[in-house]
């Protein structure tokens, strides 16, 4: 089963009605295997946060926004990559993060996928990094990692964008 690896930006669409966020919980209520990084969860809390500021989002409204991503997470989204990153692998992130200026968070995903565990797969088992960020989808497309942005592409199912 091919994983999809949503970023902050593809979380976020879950949650908040914007461009592309229906195909983003259409692609959600699939079987596909979805997962994220720790810090793009963080990432994702921080842009409801913000959000609920501007927007003027009540108690209730913001509360069932914090609601439903827990369950995404608890149902659907599950983390992977590590909490604290041994000496080699934050360079390597920090090099990442350099070449392609990036915040720490988008590295990390380009990281993971091209080194982590997913990085062995191959063919129709590649790994594709779902997000609408246009910078990291950037840098993924130069790491010849396979991506969706929701904003752009149709809902993958065989065929995706890279």
């Amino acid at each position: 089963m091919r994983p999809y690896f949503f970023d902050a930006s593809a979380i976020v669409k879950l949650l908040v009605v914007e461009k592309g966020s229906a195909k983003v919980r259409e692609f959600c209520s699939t079987s596909a295997m979805i997962r994220t990084t720790w810090l793009a969860l963080a990432e994702a809390y921080g842009v409801l946060k913000r959000r609920r500021r501007q927007e003027k989002w009540g108690d209730s409204q913001y509360d069932k926004k914090i609601f439903d991503l827990q369950r995404y997470v608890q149902k659907r989204i599950k983390l992977h990559g590590p909490v604290d990153l041994p000496g080699p692998e934050f360079r390597e992130v920090r090099k990442i993060q350099r070449h392609h200026n990036l915040d720490f968070s988008d590295a990390l995903q380009i990281a993971l996928l091209r080194f982590g565990f997913y990085a062995a797969l191959t063919g129709d088992s590649r790994p594709v990094l779902v997000s609408a960020d246009k910078k990291l989808l950037r840098a993924a497309k130069n790491e010849n990692i396979v991506s969706w942005n929701p904003e752009k592409g149709t809902l993958p199912n065989g065929q995706h964008e890279t």
